[in-house]
């Protein structure tokens, strides 16, 4: 939730993240998106705190149970402003009295931690698959350790049928190991999430993969490009998503890793580099994030529900696989 003081910022930046692939509206936009917006349904939402805090439904909606449960963050955006509208010297009336009380909003949110919770993080994915599983694109999420698989397995375990995802890695028992590995060699398994380490990207063959996620930056080129090979080996066009906390990075010793995620320049380009490999000729649609952002059309099937802690690097994934 953004609070911010004028209308015009408000739809200037419901228009770039609807660019992006984000569901974004504003309060006072339009009556009949007042039910989505109380009940959650928006990624951003953008509000005057005149409405937030001065109208009765959206001040109750600040402590209803489906907004503790889905509140990522509020910012106030032009923050400048809250001493300069909403205090006055010398007993002058205010501009905008409402301003001097958005510290209300803290009260109003007492079971906020500030912290990003894994159900959040992945909420895009939990939507899609629960919504259509005959239409979901099987997808790969590589974690960096065994923990960060079992604490991702655990948030999807209270969300989706068991049966639908399942957990890889070197301690894995060899029994289920075999099960999963029976399971995506079917085009039509019941396996539609995989979470994993890189254990579960070594010498193994699952079938239509179309989507891979890293959750935290791989430790280096090989190992990242290893992974998101596990996608598009059908010679479809697949989806490859990096989604890591900016203080990863500073355990990050590879360079080229550093390049490919921090950089503004074709992260397609930065890969092949590495490889001593030529470009291919493709789309900039079909390229990568940074790519479609400078023709001024983003993705529009970005839809993961990046926050000011987490980035988010987006790739199709269309190269020639050679084992």
């Amino acid at each position: 939730m953004i609070i911010t003081p004028l209308l015009a910022i408000m739809q200037e930046q419901c228009e770039y993240l609807k660019r992006l692939g984000f569901s974004a509206t504003y309060i006072g936009k339009d009556s009949s998106e007042e039910n989505d917006i109380i009940t959650g349904w928006y990624m951003y939402v953008f509000a005057s705190p005149e409405q937030i805090l001065g109208v009765d439904k959206y001040r109750n909606m600040l402590m209803s149970d489906i907004l503790q449960e889905n509140l990522v963050v509020i910012a106030v955006d032009e923050a400048h402003v809250v001493q300069d509208w909403g205090d006055s010297e010398n007993g002058e009336k205010v501009f905008r009295e409402w301003y001097g009380r958005v510290g209300e909003i803290r009260s109003l949110c007492p079971t906020k931690s500030g912290k990003l919770s894994k159900a959040s993080m992945f909420r895009w994915l939990i939507n899609e698959l629960t919504a259509n599983p005959a239409e979901f694109s099987r997808t790969l999420i590589f974690c960096t350790t065994i923990k960060e698989t079992a604490e991702l397995h655990a948030t999807f375990k209270t969300e989706i049928d068991i049966n639908q995802f399942s957990l890889y890695h070197s301690k894995t028992p060899d029994s289920v190991k075999e099960y999963i590995r029976q399971d995506m060699s079917k085009i039509d398994g019941n396996i539609k999430i995989l979470i994993g380490t890189s254990a579960a990207g070594m010498g193994i063959n699952f079938k239509c993969v179309n989507r891979v996620i890293n959750f935290g930056p791989a430790r280096d080129m090989d190992t990242l490009v290893q992974q998101m090979g596990r996608a598009g080996r059908d010679g479809s066009i697949s989806e490859h998503l990096v989604i890591y906390h900016g203080q990863q990075m500073s355990s990050v010793k590879d360079l080229e890793i550093r390049s490919y995620l921090c950089s503004d320049q074709c992260r397609r380009d930065i890969m092949l580099k590495y490889y001593s490999d030529q470009k291919q000729q493709v789309n900039s649609d079909e390229c990568c994030d940074n790519c479609s952002s400078v023709d001024g059309d983003p993705h529009p099937s970005t839809v993961v529900n990046a926050t000011e802690n987490f980035i988010i690097v987006r790739e199709p994934n269309n190269y020639e696989i050679k084992d």
